[in-house]
């Protein structure tokens, strides 16, 4: 940097844009210009460009003149630059021998300049004197120059390098004073420093008397860029910074990660082949790098471990590399510890392995978490609320968005107006569970106008809890259904039926009456109509839903032809038949009809008539009633109609049996 308390700027000049995407470097092939020819020079660019000028020696008046002359011809060749006053220093060069005494002398300096402020803004920390930070950020250019690192690429690691800078400039200060003849040896590669000298003599303060022919005498007093260069190679920086350049990394990404590279470029090559050899691709080394530098201090060992505990739970190669690229941090997580027991506490909680893994691959986070922490109040407060424990993993399955919910906002809400429409515990456990969704919508918008309609066509407001526990979805209804309540009303329905017509089939709501007309039409040619109709929709309201090619023409169809060969059943049996039990039309035909009438047939061999006068014996179970009570009345089976037979419960069937018993014995 160029400074009042220095005659000349340095062979550095870094142009920083401030709305550029480009760093600018001005090399000047080891000539020096002195401020005031630049003082004359005008420089131009559309951004608001910044001007870091590191310091240098001096140099003769005849070189000072031809260094003049050459800036001046350099600035003609610019362009037409805008001038840059404001950037250079506000007082004039000072001589050589007065720069010891400058530059510890803060009280020449009137007020600081705008490139001091800017270097300021750059570099960042206030600890070291702008001369120190310059010195420093010429040295480290030097070294990354002689390591092929690309100029602007150089320029923007060390943009942003400020820290690392602050810590060079430290141990330099801190760890030697001067480098001595007899100190060579406790230098790393000391040796490629001392020949690189020549190179880069603007590094060091030329004693007077000395040249450059003994470079070991140039290092008796070395600057602060000497020095920085000396402990950057030592720490193997350019090292770093050419091999994060070969991987792509950002500039700016660099200084992150270079503090945890402790180990050197060997301890990084090492770790970018672990993170190759589990299948991240190169395009994500460098983020995997830069937002978990920390990977660097780990043990291969350890983190393979995490890989293989990974596997064990059943996530996919590909799943893995997923996680490590969005979260690296997994990778440094104990297996035991951390682990383990987000898996054991998610397993806890109704979490099938398969859960495990599919709220692990959706939300990664969870494994930098302690879930006891994280989910325990949600866990805690569903399970006052009704819902039980092994219910809030797949729970969370369904809607993950619960992991990161505001009990307050988002839960408590929608579980008190479950409460206030009388849902019981048992209720809310189905209602959330079957339809987690509903924690994304408004009590007051969604809820309580779909609760309004029910109630205003006649539903027991004590009945809400079941009838939402049976069909949730209902709860977000914004559908008009006044138009479906006038439409049955229509057919016969009284209005105090309503409400049970709607409560037992609150589908018939979101039905278009073309649907509901096709239905009717069809009933009606088979013979229920009128007040048989009116019946039938009050005891079975669902038949309204059925399809009529795929469930209702097969049933009748099946009842229809039942009695051929044997007894024949008309049209009028049929719609009897509906009549007494119009669930016979929401049947299924090969596994409940055909299984139930064979053995009515083969096994009983009773008459078909029989089922037109009791068709409820389609109703009940082969296996648990009809089977085991025909096996206990034998061949008295037949003495009894059906309607005696299977008409009554358990309890009442044990006793007639005992009464029919008693009867035999008086006999």
């Amino acid at each position: 940097m160029s400074f009042s308390c220095c005659p000349y700027i340095s062979r550095h000049a870094i142009l920083l844009g401030s709305s550029g995407s480009q760093n600018v470097a001005l090399r000047t092939s080891k000539r020096w210009y002195s401020a005031s020819s630049l003082h004359r020079a005008s420089l131009h660019h559309k951004s608001n460009w910044v001007l870091l000028l590191g310091m240098a020696s001096s140099s003769s008046s005849s070189s000072h003149n031809q260094q003049e002359s050459h800036a001046n011809k350099i600035s003609t060749q610019k362009h037409e630059f805008d001038a840059i006053q404001d950037l250079m220093l506000s007082s004039p060069p000072t001589r050589l021998s007065d720069r010891n005494k400058s530059s510890t002398d803060k009280g020449n300096r009137s007020s600081t300049t705008a490139l001091e402020k800017k270097a300021l803004q750059i570099v960042g920390s206030p600890n070291f004197s702008l001369r120190d930070r310059a010195d420093a950020m010429n040295g480290l250019l030097d070294l990354l120059e002689q390591k092929s690192v690309p100029t602007a690429y150089a320029f923007e690691f060390i943009r942003c390098a400020g820290k690392l800078i602050d810590e060079l400039i430290s141990e330099a200060k801190q760890n030697f004073t001067g480098i001595k003849t007899e100190q060579r040896d406790t230098i790393e590669d000391i040796g490629n420093v001392a020949d690189n000298i020549k190179e880069s003599s603007v590094l060091f303060e030329r004693k007077p008397g000395f040249g450059l022919e003994d470079p070991w005498k140039v290092l008796d007093y070395p600057s602060i860029a000497s020095k920085v260069y000396i402990c950057a190679e030592r720490r193997g920086i350019a090292r770093l910074v050419v091999y994060f350049q070969v991987l792509n990394m950002k500039a700016s990404d660099i200084p992150k990660v270079i503090p945890y590279a402790g180990g050197g470029i060997d301890v990084a090559m090492a770790k970018v082949e672990f993170l190759r050899s589990i299948g991240v691709r190169s395009q994500h080394l460098p983020s995997v790098l830069a937002s978990w530098p920390q990977i660097l201090t780990y043990q291969c060992d350890s983190l393979v471990l995490v890989v293989e505990y990974l596997k064990s739970i059943g996530l996919l190669h590909k799943e893995i590399v997923a996680i490590i690229v969005k979260y690296p941090e997994v990778l440094g997580q104990s297996v035991e510890l951390e682990l383990r027991r987000t898996v054991d506490f998610l397993q806890e909680i109704g979490s099938s392995l398969k859960d495990v893994k599919t709220l692990i691959t959706s939300h990664p986070s969870l494994l930098l978490q302690n879930l006891n922490l994280k989910l325990g109040l949600l866990v805690d407060y569903l399970v006052g609320a009704g819902i039980q424990k092994k219910h809030i993993g797949p729970l969370l399955v369904k809607r993950p968005i619960l992991i990161n919910s505001n009990l307050e906002k988002d839960l408590l809400p929608v579980i008190n107006y479950l409460k206030n429409i009388n849902a019981s515990a048992d209720d809310i456990d189905k209602i959330i569970t079957s339809f987690p969704g509903l924690f994304c919508y408004d009590v007051e918008k969604d809820f309580r106008p779909a609760v309004s309609q029910f109630e205003s066509v006649g539903v027991d407001p004590s009945l809400m809890g079941k009838l939402f526990r049976r069909h949730p979805q209902l709860l977000k209804n914004r559908m008009n259904i006044g138009s479906k309540v006038q439409f049955l009303l229509k057919l016969g329905l009284e209005k105090e039926d309503m409400g049970k017509v709607i409560y037992n089939a609150p589908q018939l709501l979101g039905l278009r009456e073309e649907k509901l007309r096709a239905t009717i039409k069809f009933l009606e040619n088979i013979g229920v109509k009128g007040s048989s109709l009116c019946k039938v929709l009050k005891l079975k309201p669902m038949v309204l839903a059925y399809s009529v090619e795929a469930k209702l023409q097969p049933n009748i169809s099946f009842l229809q032809n039942f009695g051929i060969n044997r007894l024949d059943v008309g049209k009028e049996e049929v719609a009897d038949m509906v009549r007494r039990l119009p669930s016979l039309l929401g049947l299924t035909v090969t596994n409940v009809l055909k299984p139930k009438y064979k053995f009515f047939i083969d096994v009983m061999q009773r008459s078909p008539k029989e089922l037109v006068k009791f068709p409820q014996y389609f109703s009940y179970s082969l296996d648990r009633r009809i089977i085991p009570r025909y096996m206990r009345l034998g061949e008295k089976h037949n003495n009894y109609s059906l309607s005696t037979i299977y008409g009554c419960g358990d309890a009442a069937f044990e006793k007639m049996i005992s009464r029919w018993n008693d009867d035999l014995i008086q006999d």
